[in-house]
């Protein structure tokens, strides 16, 4: 794989983490609570580091 292709699946995968992980965590029974507790695995400053 190219180091464009895996910049390219990379950023794909991390869309669609950072847009669905509120609608999984809630489809499979998570509250509100457990939303906030988690929350800082997905939405922090740095999110998108590179070296």
């Amino acid at each position: 794989m190219s180091r464009d292709d895996a910049s390219r699946l990379i950023d794909q995968m991390k869309t669609t983490v950072s847009t669905r992980w509120r609608t999984v965590v809630t489809e499979c029974g998570g509250t509100e609570a457990d939303l906030n507790a988690i929350s800082r695995a997905f939405d922090y400053e740095g999110f998108e580091y590179t070296p």
